[in-house]
Order: C-alpha cells, then sequence, then structure tokens
C-alpha cells in the first residue's frame, strides 16, 4: 500500500498475504517502528486476519506479535470503520466480537453510513452462522447497524434464551442501552481467542457500573438465584440434579458476580456466601447438587476477582460439598483464589470479624455451658460450664441436647483458622510485588483487629519516615504513631541492611516468636547474570510426578515443556525439556530460567521471590544434577534413580552423608539435619547444594577440575552428592584457615 514505511509495507504484505515466505521464515514485529496512522490500518488488518476461517501460518504469527506488542490497542474512527469493512469482506466465524471490542477501543467512535452498511453485514452473517454464541457482541453490532437489523437480533435472543429468565431481565437492560455500552458486556477477553491478544479495559466495571441498570440487575439476579435455591431447600420447588439452573443461566450468574465482586461490593460477598453452598448440596442425603456448573462457574469466577468474603463462601462450599469430583476441584480452586488476594492488598485485609470480640474470644452458649473460642498463634476451643470451669472434652450433656451448638463451635473454629491461614498467604505473596497500606487501614484491619492481630503481631513491619527511609516495628512492642496516610509494609531482609537483618533474628530467637511464615530468616536470592533469565538453576533432574504436583498447588501452569507462573506483572519460565502433560512421569532438566523482564530493571526483592518459588520446586522434586544437559551416557543411571521414590533416595544420600562426614560429626565440625549439612554458621542444602548463612545465599568459588578440593570417598557416582560434599569440603577449609 502506498504511503507506508518499509517496515509497515512489509507487515501489510504478510498480513494480507502477499507474501511468498514460507512458515518457516522469521517474521519480525516491531511496533516502535510505527508511525500511528501505520499502527491503525495494520491493527486493522491483523483483527481481521485472526478472524479468518483460514490463512497462511505467516499471517497469522504477524497478526499475533503485531497485537501481542499494542496489547491496548487504541483506534481512531477512520481505522474502525476500516476494521469492519474488512470483517465485512470476508467470511469470518466471530467478526462481531472483533468489532464490538473495536468499538470500545475508540473514543471517537461515531456511527456514519458507510460503518452502517459494514456492521448489517456483520450481523446478517451471524444470524445466519447456525449455532452463533456472541449474543452480546450480535446486540452491539446491531444499535450500530440499525432499527430492522436489531430487532431481528432481539428476536433471536429472545427466541434462544425463552428457558432463562436471568438472561432475559438482563436482555431488557441491555436493550435500553447504547451501542458501545452494550459492546462492554460482550467484551470478555477470556471467552474468545481474540481476548490472548486484548488486554480486559481496566475501568469496565466501572464503565459497566454506570450502564443504567445492569448493577441493580447483577444483585437482583443473584438474589433471585439465592430463592430459587431456598425454595428447592424448603421442597416448595421439585429437586432434580443439575437442573436448577440452565445452561444460560449459569452464565448470566458468572457474569452478575463477576460484576460485584470486580466492584468490591458488599452484596456480592453476601450474596455468594448464602448462594454458593446451597447450590453444591442436595436438599436430601444424595451426593448431588442443584447445579454442577453453577457452583464451578462462581467458583472461577471467585478465583479470578476474589475478596475475603467470596473465598470463605468457597471454604464454606468445600466444607459441605458431598460431590467428591467438586470437592477436588474446589479444593483446587479455592487455594489459587487465596493467592490471588495478593494482587489486591487493600481488599485482602478486610476481615470479617465472624463474631470475635475486640478482646479474640468468642462464646457459643450450649444451656448452662458454653464454648469459648480464643484466637492466638491458633484458635483454643474450650467447653466450660456456668462456674467457668473448664472440661477435658466436649461435656456429655452437650453432645446429648445440644449438637447444633457443637457443631456451630466447630464450624466457627474451621473459619477462624481459614481465616487465618488466607490472611497469612495473602500476605506473603505480597513480597513477589511492592505492597504498601496505608497506616489507619492496616491498623483498624490488621493490628486492632479481633482476628487479624494473631497474624500480625508476629510479623515485622516498617513504616515510611521520609524519602527512602524507613524504620522497623513489631506491634507487640507498641503501634508507632505516623500520620494516618503514611505507608505500612512487611519487612523484608532483602531491604534491610545487615545489622537489621541480625538484630531481628536475634529479636525472634530470644522472644521465641513463632512467625506465621518465615520473615526474620528468610531465605535471599541474587542472580549473577543481568538480561532476562540466570542458569542458578540449570541442570538439576527433577521427578515430574513431584514437580508438576507441587507446580499446580503453587500456581504455575504447564506450557509444552516448561513451567509458567505470573509474580505481580513478571512471567516466568521455567524450561524442563520434556512434554508436561496431565499425568506425565519420569525426569527432566531444568534449564535457563527466562523472565519477560531485565533482571536489572526489577527490585531485588521481587527477584529474591521468584527464585526462591523456583528453588521450592527443586528442592522438592530435585533428585539429581546433569552439568551437560546432553550427557546421554548417564540417562541410564538418571532414568534408574527417577524410578526410586525420592523418600529413600533422600534417606540413601542422608546415610551416605553421615557415614563419609562421620569424622566431621564426631569432631562437632560439622551437623546433619533433614535438609542442611551445617558447617558453622553456613548450611548447604542436601537437595541442591545451595550455601547461605543465616537465609542469605553465599557464593563459595568452585574450581570444576577433580581432585582440586580435597574429596572423600563415595559409595557410588552421583553429581548432586558430589556438588554438596565439596560444598561441605570448601566451608571446612575455609573454617580451617580462619582458625589458623
Amino acid at each position: 500500500m502506498d504511503g507506508l514505511g518499509d517496515h509497515a509495507a512489509e507487515l501489510y504484505t504478510v498480513l494480507t498475504g502477499g507474501s511468498e515466505a514460507t512458515g518457516d521464515t522469521e517474521v519480525r514485529v516491531d511496533p516502535d517502528r510505527l508511525e500511528r496512522r501505520e499502527r491503525d490500518l495494520l491493527l486493522a488488518t491483523a483483527c481481521a486476519v485472526l478472524d479468518r476461517d483460514s490463512t497462511d501460518d505467516n499471517a497469522q504469527l504477524a497478526a499475533r506479535l503485531l497485537l501481542r506488542g499494542i496489547s491496548r490497542p487504541v483506534f481512531t474512527a477512520a481505522a474502525c470503520a476500516h476494521l469492519f469493512a474488512r470483517l465485512a469482506d470476508h467470511t469470518v466465524t466471530g467478526g462481531v466480537r472483533v468489532a464490538a471490542g473495536a468499538m470500545l477501543r475508540c473514543p471517537d467512535f461515531a456511527v456514519t453510513d458507510e460503518l452502517r452498511a459494514s456492521a448489517a453485514a456483520l450481523v446478517e452473517r451471524a444470524l445466519v452462522n447456525g449455532g452463533w454464541h456472541a449474543q452480546d457482541a450480535t446486540l452491539a453490532v446491531a444499535g450500530v447497524a440499525g432499527p430492522d437489523s436489531e430487532r431481528m437480533v432481539v428476536d433471536r435472543i429472545r427466541a434462544d434464551i425463552a428457558d432463562s429468565p436471568l438472561r432475559l431481565a438482563e436482555l431488557e437492560v441491555l436493550r435500553a442501552a447504547n451501542p458501545v455500552q452494550r459492546a462492554l458486556v460482550a467484551d470478555e477477553p477470556e471467552r474468545y481467542e481474540m481476548g490472548r491478544v486484548w488486554e480486559r479495559l481496566p475501568d469496565a466495571p466501572h464503565r459497566l457500573a454506570a450502564v443504567p441498570g445492569y448493577e441493580a440487575w447483577a444483585r437482583e439476579t443473584l438474589t433471585a438465584a439465592c430463592a430459587r435455591l431456598t425454595a428447592i431447600h424448603a421442597r416448595r420447588l421439585p429437586y432434580l440434579a443439575d437442573q436448577a439452573f440452565s445452561a444460560t443461566d449459569c452464565d448470566t450468574l458468572r457474569r452478575a458476580a463477576r460484576l460485584g465482586l470486580e466492584l468490591d461490593q458488599p452484596w456480592a460477598g453476601e450474596l455468594l456466601a448464602e448462594l454458593l453452598p446451597r447450590v453444591a448440596v442436595a436438599p436430601t442425603v444424595a451426593r448431588t447438587m442443584p447445579s454442577q456448573a453453577a457452583c464451578i462457574q462462581l467458583a472461577l469466577t471467585v478465583e479470578a476477582h476474589p475478596t475475603p468474603e467470596s473465598v470463605a463462601a468457597v471454604h464454606e462450599t468445600y466444607r459441605v460439598v458431598r460431590h467428591s469430583g467438586v470437592k477436588k476441584k474446589l479444593d483446587r480452586l479455592v487455594r489459587r483464589a487465596e493467592r490471588a488476594l495478593a494482587n489486591r492488598p487493600e481488599t485482602a485485609i478486610r476481615l470479617p470479624d465472624l463474631g470475635v470480640a475486640p478482646d479474640g474470644t468468642a462464646r457459643v452458649q450450649a444451656g448452662v455451658h458454653y464454648a469459648a473460642l480464643t484466637v492466638e498463634e491458633d484458635i483454643d476451643l474450650t467447653w466450660r460450664n456456668a462456674q467457668d470451669e473448664p472440661y477435658v472434652g466436649v461435656p456429655a450433656q452437650v453432645r446429648r441436647d445440644f449438637p447444633a451448638a457443637l457443631t456451630a463451635a466447630n464450624a466457627l473454629r474451621t473459619k477462624l483458622r481459614a481465616q487465618l491461614r488466607v490472611l497469612s498467604r495473602v500476605l506473603e505473596d505480597t513480597y513477589t510485588f511492592p505492597t504498601g497500606y496505608r497506616y489507619d487501614r492496616w491498623r483498624d484491619n490488621l493490628a486492632t483487629h479481633p482476628v487479624g492481630h494473631s497474624i500480625s503481631d508476629r510479623l515485622i513491619w516498617e513504616y515510611a519516615t521520609g524519602p527512602d527511609t524507613w524504620t522497623s516495628f513489631l506491634p507487640t512492642d507498641g503501634l508507632p504513631e505516623p500520620d494516618p496516610g503514611t505507608e505500612v509494609r512487611l519487612w523484608h531482609p532483602v531491604r534491610a541492611t545487615a545489622e537489621g537483618r541480625a538484630y531481628w533474628r536475634d529479636r525472634v530467637l530470644d522472644g521465641k516468636i513463632r512467625q506465621p511464615f518465615r520473615q526474620a530468616f528468610r531465605e535471599q536470592y541474587a542472580p549473577p547474570e543481568t538480561g532476562r533469565g540466570t542458569a542458578m538453576f540449570t541442570g538439576y533432574v527433577l521427578r515430574l510426578e513431584q514437580a508438576l504436583g507441587l507446580a499446580v498447588r503453587e500456581g504455575w501452569t504447564t506450557e509444552y515443556d516448561s513451567l509458567t507462573r505470573t509474580f505481580g506483572d513478571v512471567r516466568v519460565t521455567l524450561p524442563l525439556g520434556a512434554r508436561l502433560r496431565p499425568g506425565a512421569t519420569g525426569w527432566a532438566t531444568a534449564g535457563d530460567l527466562a523472565l519477560d523482564r531485565q533482571l536489572q530493571d526489577l527490585h531485588p526483592l521481587p527477584v529474591s521471590e521468584i527464585l526462591r518459588a523456583v528453588d521450592l520446586l527443586i528442592s522438592v522434586s530435585g533428585y539429581a544434577r546433569n552439568d551437560t544437559t546432553l550427557d546421554f551416557a548417564r540417562w541410564p543411571e538418571l532414568r534408574r534413580l527417577s524410578a526410586l521414590p525420592l523418600t529413600d533416595m533422600s534417606r540413601l544420600r542422608h546415610d551416605t552423608l553421615t557415614r563419609v562426614l562421620s569424622p566431621h560429626i564426631e569432631a562437632g565440625r560439622v551437623t546433619l539435619s533433614d535438609h542442611h549439612v551445617h558447617v558453622g554458621n553456613h548450611a548447604v542444602h542436601v537437595a541442591t547444594g545451595r550455601v547461605t548463612r543465616d537465609g542469605e545465599q553465599v557464593d563459595v568459588p568452585v574450581l570444576q577440575t577433580r581432585g582440586t578440593t580435597p574429596m572423600p570417598y563415595l559409595p557410588y557416582e552421583e553429581r548432586l552428592l558430589e556438588h554438596v560434599l565439596r560444598m561441605v569440603e570448601l566451608l571446612l577449609v575455609g573454617a580451617r584457615q580462619v582458625e589458623a
């Protein structure tokens, strides 16, 4: 096309199928070399390319690379009209979805005759296409096409959703909205292919709430669902397993819950606390449930947009559900939801008190007896009589005459324990990206909260006293009194001086403080490299069963031969060189850890936490070390070792170390624990060979030539064990030199 620069013209040729290059030719896309006019044209062309039924590989690749490089595109009115025209020119399966997304990303969107004609063509094609699933997008584009198209679309939608009163109510709200407002409902990136390229608009929830009647509809929808389940459990409506809600109803409930959770509305948590447990349990003793689909969809919504109240609702649902398959799914979902709460730090520390008094106690009355619950490091539950005398167990009268009170006391303890566990995990996960709180909110929601203080009192905090100046404190020593708006954050050894680390470690030891997670003695990691990766974990051989099991629990996902995870806004990839499919067994060798950001551009704290998470995988599932990942001669031995249980291998390694190091152990120079060999104040991890001193990484220079460092006799060949012993011997040599 005329008027384009060299790079833009090259991309346009590839996108329009004019390139004769083969699929093996590398396609390069550099958005920074494009002018605004060129970006508009190429964005429209790329969107149309991705929506075709079929196209060549080069065009598909170029389109994806371009849209990944411009993940938040902004269309001009001319570019939007161009996109509509291109979508209308060829056969597409979901052109209305792409068109609706472009409308939202066009600040000066305006309807013209040309645009109206293209929209009418898109709507007609969507109506003809059997089994269409883009109702909201089609309704949005129909608003551009004109009254006739809109009337046909509304009639079609009504016919398709006749069995869903919840969805019909939403349709009436959308009919009164303008086309761009309708497009907000259709813009669900996770629901279709374009979503993996376009990021969802950050202000989408607030714009949706501004649509007249939409937020009220969301609340009424969840309320109506609760009423229906109440009627089913009261036997006013017949119970049929998985028939309480249609598939359309379930999708509608998901959208209503998502809006409330994204806006963090109080009604969302309250209604989900009522809705989720009821939708997961049959009114009979059967293991079936009113709607498995609704239960899972709502739980997935909580995972994506968690609040403390909604996570507690999923916890309660997990406790009461009888369906074993759903129980397993909820277990995974609630763990991921707890971790996702760290992305909403101000929301995460908002804890319900669950009836606990300001002094951290709660009572459940049962006749003349009562259950006394005390929130401390754990939740203490003691039964007492009218004279306040404690019982060793549960009084017989309570078991016999007050089973409901006994159940309520145990359920309250379970909820409080879950609340403390969630809060502890959330606070620890905030280390992966710098998080601070307003002092007044932190004080009210944590430090003086009837439940939250149990966690915050045992953690070290620091508040800002000036630019890059922080003062650390322990709440049990007394709360400081800075300005209410002062920032407060968790203390971390990476951000502290050596003197500060030593002070707080001594303070924790002297005070015998049991911290909810490792803080004062937290491990620290600092990669020696710069750039987008590190070779710290390269060459470790992992047992796939343990590695994948732990990875799923910790929030990693599999992508063919790699594990990926997002820490804040940093995406991390750990290649394992093996096909990672469900149920994979055998072994794999870790490659260089890759990040999508430069290490030198990141704060040392998130870098340390990222490497700590990777080291956890290595420590738990590693059983050998391969200095050369293509050392084929060692494969039979690695395959033999991979068939042994890790507990047996660990026991064998521990026994070998005990025997080999026995002279040093007897002399008191070395001590051996379950996971470390200790030499003075140094520790060598027996699963990775990593050397630390009080949690801080220590670089020990190792000469690779055999015999350079005194090595004891090894009863069998294993490079990981050899590496551990080499570290121990080097530390012993250093200790002798210090003594000399």
